[in-house]
C-alpha cells in the first residue's frame, strides 16, 4: 500500500521522487528519504516548501553521495545557520553488534569510497569525482584566499593586478547555452602559474 488514511481524516502517503512530488498538497510532514540520490530533490524541496511553511516540518535523510548535490548543499549551510535544518550524523559504530572487524570487512568488500559513503557519513570520499575531493579540502583549507577587488557586479574577481612585464595566460571554460550553466576564464600568471583574475 502506498496510502493510509486514518479516522481523524490525517493520511501517509509514499510517492515516487518526481519534480512536482510535493506540489499542492497540505503537508504536515514531508520525509524525504535517500534525498542524495535524487536528481529531483530540489524541485521537490521547492514545490513542497510553501506547504510546510505554514507549520509543517521536514525530515531529509541520506547516505553521502559526494558532494555539490542539494543534499551536500542544504548540509553544509545547515551546519552553518543558514538555514533552518538540524543535521544529525548516524556512524556505523552506533551499531551495538558492529566493531572495527566489520568495518574493516566493508572496505574490503566495498573499496575505500563505497565504504566511507555507506559506513562514515563522510561527502568527501563517497561519489565520483575527476580530483580526489580530499586533495580539493587540502587547497580549500591552505590555498584558497578572499580577491582583493571584484567588479562588474562581483562577476569579475582579481587576486593580483596585472604586471605588464610578465605573461598571463588564459584558460576558459565556455557555456552549455542553454542557460543553466556559466561560462568562466582564469587568468594565471605563467612564471608561477598563480591566479591573478576568474571571470
Amino acid at each position: 500500500r502506498l496510502s493510509l488514511r486514518l479516522k481523524n481524516g490525517s493520511a501517509i502517503s509514499a510517492t515516487s521522487s518526481a519534480k512536482d512530488a510535493g506540489r499542492s498538497k497540505a503537508l504536515s510532514l514531508l520525509v524525504l528519504d535517500e534525498a542524495a540520490f535524487i536528481d529531483e530533490a530540489k524541485d521537490i524541496w521547492t514545490s513542497a516548501y510553501n506547504t510546510l511553511s505554514t507549520g509543517g516540518g521536514a525530515i531529509v535523510l541520506s547516505t553521502p553521495n559526494g558532494v555539490g548535490n542539494w543534499f551536500h548543499t542544504m548540509w553544509v549551510e545547515a551546519e552553518k545557520k543558514k538555514n533552518d535544518f538540524k543535521t544529525l550524523r548516524l556512524f556505523w559504530t552506533l551499531h551495538p553488534e558492529r566493531d572495527q572487524t566489520w568495518r574493516d570487512e566493508q572496505t574490503k568488500q566495498l573499496g575505500v569510497r563505497g565504504a566511507a559513503q555507506e559506513c562514515d557519513c563522510d561527502f568527501l570520499t563517497s561519489g565520483t569525482n575527476v580530483i580526489d575531493l580530499l586533495i580539493l579540502k587540502y587547497y580549500e583549507e591552505h590555498n584558497i584566499k578572499d580577491p582583493i577587488e571584484m567588479r562588474h557586479g562581483n562577476d569579475l574577481w582579481i587576486w593580483e593586478q596585472a604586471d605588464r612585464e610578465k605573461d598571463y595566460i588564459i584558460s576558459a571554460d565556455v557555456a552549455r547555452g542553454d542557460g543553466l550553466d556559466y561560462s568562466a576564464a582564469h587568468v594565471l600568471e605563467m612564471e608561477s602559474l598563480s591566479q591573478s583574475h576568474v571571470v
